[in-house]
């Protein structure tokens, strides 16, 4: 997966649609922080706003979220994937102003297992381990036929971790993000960096 050229243009993935929301500070990126409330992303290589000027609030989350211990190095495109297939499984429901989120289900422990379910079209799940292959599309090429195979790498330590997010969000913060990332999570959260690029998505329930 590509990193995103543009951080500004990554930034603005977490800033709110909503222009009647009364709060402003959401609708637009804070020097090298955005968020919406309910996700950030932070942009190390961009400059930060001046001091003071930032949402009340905004430092003390973001630190809070670099407190857990990164026990998980995982492929950017193994969660991608994942979210991609959480998302087909809604997308009927997406024509609909009001739908519900298809939530997607992460459990981080000797293996990565990703999956989620709807009431209508049924349920995906994906385990993924160190040196497995993904294999992808196929193209031609003046004769020449190939597939796209990445090998995945995942390491984790520690206690199993398990969370349940949007998965829409973890496609807007992995645009953003080197090709391996490391992770944390709990009930409440999952936080994400490359080392220059953070991103942090509260939890959904999961049912």
């Amino acid at each position: 997966m590509a990193k995103a050229k543009d951080p500004s243009a990554w930034l603005q993935k977490a800033c709110t649609r909503d222009k009647n929301t009364p709060r402003g500070e959401f609708l637009t990126p804070q020097g090298n922080m955005a968020s919406d409330s309910y996700r950030m992303h932070v942009a190390n290589d961009l400059p930060p706003a001046p001091a003071g000027t930032l949402p009340r609030g905004w430092v003390d989350v973001l630190e809070e979220f670099r407190r857990m211990p990164l026990t998980t190095r995982v492929s950017a495109l193994a969660l991608a994937q994942a979210a991609r297939a959480a998302l087909a499984l809604g997308a009927e429901d997406r024509r609909r102003k009001y739908a519900p989120v298809t939530v997607l289900r992460l459990a981080m422990n000797g293996r990565l297992v990703c999956s989620a379910k709807h009431p209508d079209t049924g349920e995906v799940c994906a385990t993924f381990g160190d040196g497995d292959e993904w294999r992808g599309a196929w193209h031609t090429t003046k004769g020449r036929t190939w597939q796209d195979v990445e090998v995945i790498q995942y390491f984790h330590e520690g206690p199993d971790q398990e969370v349940g997010v949007n998965p829409k969000f973890l496609l807007d913060a992995l645009a953003g993000m080197a090709p391996v990332v490391s992770a944390a999570a709990d009930k409440y959260r999952l936080y994400l960096s490359d080392g220059i690029h953070e991103a942090c998505i509260m939890a959904m329930h999961t049912g």
